[in-house]
């Protein structure tokens, strides 16, 4: 056995090469690129049978490294980290269903995933009754994949401290070094505004999808630096993050990113005195009045658009103007949806359109006078606000679900933070609801719960509150 071995290990690498070699041609004979990560899947299945957590942390690695890729119009992925996903979902639910107390019933039994499966279960009683079935089940099905990684094999990959602290570097490393590219490249471009989008690619769809991931991650450098004595590499490295990320936002010309970074300074006040009872309510109440001014005898019509003066600026400070004067492009297109959205929710309040259901539906519902010369949405975007859009694709139930899920875990995060004994275990919390928060402001102007960049680390955010609720990370060095 001895002697056979080595001849076996000879022959599966030599197979192995030339199994690398091929997919090579054929992807490129095929000009099929997917191909070209075939041969690493043999890797991937070995470590997902023999050592799932190094699997997780590579596809933390990932994150910000993937790319859209479209089989066809209607079909698309993010390679390699939707595949990946998948993979690690039926590892997780494998092991899972083998080690029955990988878990602690507490965590089965807090409301934050109690709350998150009814959002679940009622997303598939509204595809049931969907006007594009298969649309929605396609939504329905990579929800699974987000929620079974990010919300339960976080929380047993991530059982300690450190483990944490890996997570972080997984991700920051890649992240900061596409922010480096990115920066690189737009200097070339002088910076300027309409050059943007190009610079990003092909990691970002867009500005604002890299921008949005930047000031999602940014409250854990902020957290990390508490980590590292100041005369540590680890330190300054993330000094300069500190700053080079804050610069990256700002040139990625994006309103809602620089919106929420700038909101994370009240918002600190906010957890740290208890204040987040009146910032909910108060954030209710303007959602509320907002609506119900527009809509009342239809004053929104007064706002529409004049179609030859709303443009694209290739100034940021035009584009911002143009903003608050009601002739930017964007904003007004967001308008032009928004409306054809509220037209939705009343031919069907109670089920919704079906989860993904919005784009192919609501131009017959559009009013014309908001149209403006981007309506033909060649993108396939959808509503530009994600609230808006459970409304439309699941109802009003669907939507309260939501708001409830909402309001509980940023009571629980102001709850948890004021119970923590060890400060290093109230920055880590600080910086899920600051990153929380990010994500939510970004909400209101965009609907990228589903993406890989955003979504991923919004279910990551939930487990770390479900971690800390249930048996909060200890570090051994510092407690």
């Amino acid at each position: 056995m001895n002697r056979l071995l080595p001849k076996l290990n000879i022959a599966l690498l030599w197979s192995y090469g030339f199994f690398t070699i091929a997919c090579i041609v054929l992807a490129f004979y095929f000009e099929f690129k997917p191909l070209l990560l075939a041969p690493a899947l043999i890797p991937a299945v070995w470590l997902g049978v023999n050592d799932f957590p190094q699997l997780y942390y590579i596809l933390l690695f990932f994150l910000p490294l993937s790319m859209e890729f479209s089989f066809t119009p209607s079909l698309g992925t993010d390679l390699p980290s939707e595949p990946l996903m998948i993979g690690l979902m039926l590892v997780t639910i494998f092991y899972l269903i083998k080690n029955q107390n990988a878990l602690p019933q507490a965590y089965y039994k807090h409301p934050v995933l109690l709350l998150l499966m009814l959002h679940m279960g009622w997303v598939f009683v509204t595809t049931l009754n969907a006007l594009n079935f298969t649309v929605s089940l396609k939504v329905f099905t990579a929800k699974i994949w987000y929620i079974t990684v990010f919300v339960f094999l976080t929380a047993i990959v991530i059982n300690s401290f450190s483990k944490f602290q890996k997570a972080f570097w997984c991700i920051f490393f890649p992240l900061l070094g596409t922010a480096i590219v990115t920066m690189i490249r737009h200097a070339y471009k002088d910076f300027g505004f309409e050059e943007i989008n190009r610079c990003v690619t092909p990691y970002f769809a867009n500005h604002v999808n890299y921008a949005l991931m930047l000031v999602v991650f940014y409250p854990f450098i902020w957290v990390a630096a508490t980590w590292y004595k100041k005369n540590s590499w680890q330190y300054w490295i993330l000094v300069f993050a500190k700053v080079f990320f804050i610069v990256a936002i700002y040139f990625s010309y994006t309103r809602a990113a620089m919106a929420a970074a700038l909101v994370m300074i009240p918002f600190y006040y906010v957890v740290k005195f208890r204040l987040m009872k009146i910032a909910l309510a108060i954030a209710a109440i303007t959602a509320l009045v907002g609506v119900a001014y527009m809509v009342d005898d239809n004053r929104f019509l007064k706002h529409a658009p004049e179609f030859d003066n709303t443009i694209y600026h290739d100034e940021f400070s035009d584009h911002m103007s143009a903003t608050f004067e009601g002739k930017d492009v964007s904003s007004m297109e967001r308008i032009y949806r928004w409306i054809a959205g509220g037209r939705m929710i009343m031919d069907r309040p109670l089920m919704g359109v079906g989860a993904g259901n919005f784009y192919p539906y609501y131009k017959q519902y559009a009013v014309s006078s908001f149209e403006t010369w981007v309506s033909d949405n060649e993108e396939r975007s959808t509503i530009h606000n994600y609230f808006l859009l459970l409304l439309v694709e699941q109802g009003v139930f669907g939507l309260l679900i939501f708001l409830a899920f909402t309001a509980y875990i940023f009571l629980l995060g102001e709850n948890l933070y004021h119970r923590m004994a060890h400060d290093y275990q109230k920055y880590m919390l600080m910086g899920v609801m600051l990153s929380m928060m990010a994500i939510y402001l970004s909400l209101t102007l965009n609907d990228m719960l589903e993406s890989d960049k955003i979504g991923t680390l919004f279910f990551f955010n939930v487990a770390m509150l479900l971690i800390f609720a249930t048996k909060p990370l200890l570090d051994t060095e510092r407690k």
